[in-house]
């Protein structure tokens, strides 16, 4: 139960920075980013979404539903998914 709750809190620590930072996360509670995943500026992540790795994703782009990227370059005003695999 201890190691739920802790990945339960690193997960909403780490979407809240990135809400701050101005990305738009449409479903906190039902999108998954790894500690290693940046950002640029004006994204938009929709539900049911994992980035992992050293995923890079570049200004405007945009995200959607069922999203699965590890270490990948999702590139500027690129439109990733739906339910697609990004991988390196």
């Amino acid at each position: 139960m201890a190691l739920a709750e802790a990945a339960r809190y690193l997960k909403r620590k780490i979407n809240h920075h990135w809400m701050q930072e101005g990305v738009t996360i449409i479903d906190p509670e039902n999108t998954y980013i790894g500690p290693d995943v940046t950002f640029g500026h004006d994204i938009t992540v929709h539900p049911n979404t994992f980035l992992y790795g050293k995923t890079i994703v570049e200004d405007g782009a945009e995200i959607l539903p069922g999203y699965y990227a590890v270490d990948t370059v999702i590139h500027k005003n690129e439109i990733a998914g739906p339910f697609r695999l990004g991988k390196g």
